[in-house]
């Protein structure tokens, strides 16, 4: 008998070798079910392959990808302190980058760079409406622009109060710690996961002065609270540790990371008389006060393994407008719905990186629900980003230091 995984991939090998042979549906791009980048095969893992920082290596990749209008696809490589720039969605594995952001090229010695194009530690990237806003440690860079070449300066700095500072502001209306996730609207905000202080901050447009003040806050009843959950437990008004977010401008859906949840507002405050507001839906809980992994009945206890309805450190979420993805990190999976929640509790239609709902181990190749010496296509270990584009499914992946594209039918 032929088992679950072994199937996919003698289902996956023959599709590839018929789409290839046939050139794939009339006036159909072909895109390969897989593709990896940072690694030269689906099987290896090594940080930088094992070597130096290189245009086609990657070291602890974290959070969400970004595709720029042109087509620009751009990979955070975190502990490398760099973006890297791809001019078009690679459909080979260990494809070069094409140009780096935060670094003054993509390999060899580097040319000190300004304050200003200096990156530390670059999580999330994010771009919309010509411009890009990458988070970066107690920070938000913001490029007016989207880069398309080695080493730019960016324009506005959220979080400090210029490119050089590295101290906080505290927990105040310009303050940011450990930012995870910063997000450029369509309609032009700016929405940031500020997640030491527990709560997200909105901008309603795109700030254009250092430390630029924001207008709205979640998760906290003012700007000058910051506890976890209040300081009064979990809630459908409170946060503890929010790690990535995903808004259209409009709704907002937020990895809500120690509570072991995603919420999703289906309307976001604009200015502070609308602080606190609760979240209309949550995902991974059985009620808005649950706050343990993996709890399928609500008993407030860990039941040992995942279920279609639970997370566990969910990290990062992402939606095309219809589609919702999330990177279940404790799980080593990634969840798919085919369209939004609109109810509480909602299960998801479709798991990535695991057998079936009920698995969670890393790097489980064989599906007997232990790690493997090696990966697969077909596997995760510690999913951090997570990005839906038309067929495509960008998952970044920490413990493996790679980003699978995969293709979804």
């Amino acid at each position: 008998m032929i088992r679950i995984p072994e199937l996919r991939e003698v289902v996956t090998v023959f599709l590839a070798a018929s789409l290839a042979a046939c050139g794939g549906k009339a006036g159909e791009t072909y895109i390969p079910p897989f593709t990896v980048i940072g690694q030269p095969s689906f099987q290896a893992n090594q940080r930088n392959q094992g070597g130096a920082a290189a245009a086609d290596t990657l070291n602890t990749p974290i959070g969400n990808v970004a595709l720029a209008e042109d087509g620009t696809l751009f990979v955070p490589d975190t502990f490398n302190g760099r973006i890297l720039g791809f001019r078009q969605i690679p459909e080979f594995n260990n494809a070069p980058a094409d140009f780096v952001v935060g670094k003054s090229s993509l390999t060899g010695p580097q040319t000190k760079l300004s304050p200003s194009a200096s990156l530390s530690s670059p999580l999330s990237v994010s771009t919309a409406a010509g411009n890009m806003a990458i988070a970066d440690g107690n920070r938000v860079v913001i490029y007016m622009g989207v880069p398309t070449s080695d080493g730019p300066a960016a324009a506005v700095v959220v979080g400090q109060p210029s490119f050089t500072s590295t101290d906080t502001l505290g927990c105040t209306q310009a303050g940011l710690r450990n930012v995870h996730s910063a997000v450029l609207t369509p309609n032009g905000k700016l929405v940031v996961a500020d997640s030491d202080h527990n709560r997200v901050l909105i901008w309603n447009t795109v700030p254009q002065t250092n430390a630029q003040p924001a207008d709205a806050v979640l998760g906290q009843p003012d700007f000058v609270h910051c506890a976890e959950n209040n300081a009064s437990g979990p809630a459908a008004n409170t946060l503890a540790g929010p790690f990535g977010l995903w808004s259209d401008g409009h709704r907002l859906i937020v990895a809500d990371s120690d509570n072991h949840r995603v919420l999703i507002w289906n309307q976001m405050p604009v200015d502070n008389s609308q602080n606190f507001r609760p979240a209309d839906i949550v995902l991974g809980q059985t009620s808005m006060t649950g706050s343990v992994e993996n709890d399928a009945n609500g008993d407030r206890t860990d039941d040992g393994a995942p279920a279609a309805t639970t997370l566990h450190a969910p990290l990062e979420v992402h939606s095309d407008g219809q589609r919702l993805a999330i990177t279940d990190a404790g799980n080593n999976r990634v969840l798919i719905w085919n369209s939004i929640p609109t109810q509480s509790g909602a299960p998801p239609d479709r798991v990535i990186g695991q057998a079936d709902f009920s698995h969670g181990a890393r790097n489980d190749v064989n599906g007997d629900g232990a790690e493997d010496p090696s990966p697969s296509e077909f596997v995760l270990n510690n999913p951090r980003g997570v990005f839906l584009h038309g067929k495509r499914l960008f998952v970044t992946e920490a413990g493996n230091h790679r980003v699978l594209i995969i293709r979804l039918d």
